[in-house]
């Protein structure tokens, strides 16, 4: 085991990240996400640290409230200037000032195909408020050989400490990316439906041509000729045709209302 921490929301996973709004003394609220974490938890997911410090044991419940704020934060709050030391309001209804300790890389929080949102990393020791905590841990081998090693450590310590799940981060990741594999699969389903009914409308046409050129057919095949070649003049024709319609579709300009009309309904 590399490196191990305590989180009160698992990431890449939506439900746990909690909205809120951040903002300077006098400045306009900020929208903003929350996870909270204990200190070693950037280390262990790898998520740099470019300013400032991680948690550390003297941020203590009674103490200075603090957070470390990512870059895309410290943007809207403090533009070309040095986050830390500096104080912002956190929360809507009961908001309280927090000093910044530390500024992190901007990473994804809910799913990796998110728009990166300014997010602050709340202190363990300080926000924790009860429920479930997730406890990460990196590994230099195979995880999947110490997932039930990690469970009895964890009962061992205390009987009534109750494990509800040990899972890969890897399967959060990949569960992060259901819309993605949806919509890959619904424009599966639909590209196949569209060459099913070109397919079809291919032999509607050829079948028409046929049919409408039965005697000259007759008559090409009693003047000797060969049935190759019958073949290739009604493929040619299916072919010319298809040709025809692809390239009138190409060229035809998409017609687009204009902005005026559009805003007015």
């Amino acid at each position: 085991m590399r490196d191990a921490s305590l989180t009160a929301q698992l990431p890449m996973y939506a439900a746990g990240v909690a909205g809120t709004c951040v903002e300077r003394e006098g400045d306009h609220p900020t929208p903003a996400t929350s996870t909270t974490i204990d200190r070693g938890f950037l280390d262990t997911l790898q998520i740099p640290l470019l300013e400032g410090r991680d948690f550390a044991s003297t941020d203590k419940a009674n103490g200075p409230p603090v957070a470390i704020v990512t870059q895309a934060l410290t943007r809207r709050l403090w533009p070309n200037e040095s986050a830390v030391g500096r104080t912002f309001q956190f929360g809507r209804d009961h908001s309280r000032t927090l000093q910044v300790v530390g500024v992190a890389r901007d990473s994804k929080i809910r799913s990796l195909n998110e728009v990166v949102l300014p997010h602050v990393y709340l202190a363990f020791s300080q926000a924790y408020e009860g429920g479930i905590v997730f406890l990460l841990l990196e590994t230099a081998s195979d995880p999947g050989l110490l997932m039930e090693r990690v469970r009895q450590t964890l009962i061992s310590a205390n009987p009534d400490f109750r494990t509800y799940g040990v899972r890969r981060l890897s399967d959060s990741l990949d569960s992060s990316f259901w819309q993605a594999h949806f919509e890959l699969w619904a424009l599966g389903i639909l590209r196949a439906l569209a060459l099913l009914l070109a397919a079809i409308g291919m032999y509607g046409v050829l079948a028409y041509h046929v049919t409408a050129r039965t005697r000259e057919i007759g008559i090409r095949v009693a003047l000797g000729a060969r049935p190759r070649a019958v073949v290739q003049l009604v493929i040619a024709q299916g072919l010319r045709v298809t040709i025809a319609g692809i390239a009138i579709g190409a060229g035809c300009p998409r017609v687009v209302p204009p902005v005026s009309s559009l805003s007015s309904r």
